[in-house]
């Protein structure tokens, strides 16, 4: 049994400018679950016509379980930044960075544990025709570093992987809508051993979605990706798979499938290509977010 409360506050500093605290306290009064204690802080830009940015730091802590060996406390940072800026009617400039680091104790058998991090950052350009929105496209590099000497079965590895991705929507007519991704990725592997391995894959393919009515769509996955380790030799993987999906409301689409064929990928995160069957929900969020009691908006409601 467990209680959780907090606090959420939005405080507008000036035309455009607003941060946003909270906090929250997990008790646990019987249960495995650890107590725990959340704090948070964020600040938005929106002054400026052509920029847009974001910031937030959040904390968490997590308190020793008595009734195990050791301190099982452990203290996780999380910080992202996020800027946009309008090169003109069809263009925006995007970054991003995301960090998550994690400091822990102890083990269950009161064996000292590592530290991992993450760190993401991301540079894009996104292209969106401010008269015509029949394609859209966004382009995007990325670094990602991580490090996980959490575990002694990693042996302290330490991952750095450069990612080249482009992501095409193509909307021909009423009923039919197209995606399309191609991707790249260079990644090496070090350990603390000396030893280093590199990973090369790339990855193309899309998915055809076609309205059959209001309410219901059905559409069809291809995903080729073709990989190789440093010593090894380029192997292909195929995923392919139907699915059906279903408008519950204002943007909101669920959607179930199967994949005869697939593979496990991080360089295509929007679309589920493992193998066997899937949900996913897909929320869109535009101008006409609260606007879903307007007909001519939520095709969900009754004509």
């Amino acid at each position: 049994m467990a209680q959780a409360s907090g606090v959420r506050n939005t405080w507008n500093l000036a035309e455009g400018v607003s941060a946003t605290t909270g906090a929250e306290y997990l008790h646990v009064f019987n249960g495995p679950q650890q107590k725990a204690l959340a704090l948070s802080g964020a600040l938005e830009y929106a002054a400026h016509p052509l920029w847009r940015g974001s910031t937030k730091l959040e904390f968490r802590r997590l308190f020793d379980k008595p009734s195990l060996l050791g301190n099982q406390g452990q203290n996780q940072w999380l910080s992202t930044v996020a800027v946009a800026r309008k090169l003109d009617r069809d263009w925006t400039l995007l970054a991003r960075n995301y960090l998550l680091y994690t400091q822990n104790q102890d083990n269950a058998q009161a064996q000292p544990l590592g530290n991992p991090m993450q760190n993401r950052a991301q540079l894009g350009v996104a292209w969106r025709p401010v008269d015509n929105n029949r394609v859209n496209a966004l382009a995007m590099y990325e670094y990602k570093l991580e490090r996980d000497d959490a575990q002694a079965e990693r042996a302290n590895i330490r991952t750095a992987a450069h990612i080249l991705s482009t992501h095409i929507d193509y909307h021909p007519s009423r009923p039919w809508w197209m995606t399309l991704r191609l991707a790249g990725k260079r990644q090496t592997d070090r350990l603390r051993t000396g030893q280093q391995d590199s990973y090369y894959a790339w990855l193309a393919g899309g998915r055809v979605v076609y309205d059959i009515t209001e309410n219901w769509d059905i559409g069809v996955l291809g995903m080729y990706q073709r990989d190789k380790h440093q010593q090894g030799q380029w192997q292909g993987q195929w995923a392919q798979g139907v699915e059906i999906g279903r408008l519950l409301g204002q943007n909101l689409w669920a959607s179930a499938g199967y994949n005869w064929a697939g593979f496990h990928s991080d360089l295509n995160e929007a679309d589920y290509t493992a193998r066997g069957p899937y949900l996913r929900l897909r929320f869109k969020f535009d101008e006409h977010l609260f606007s879903g009691r307007h007909p001519e908006v939520n095709r969900a409601l009754p004509r």
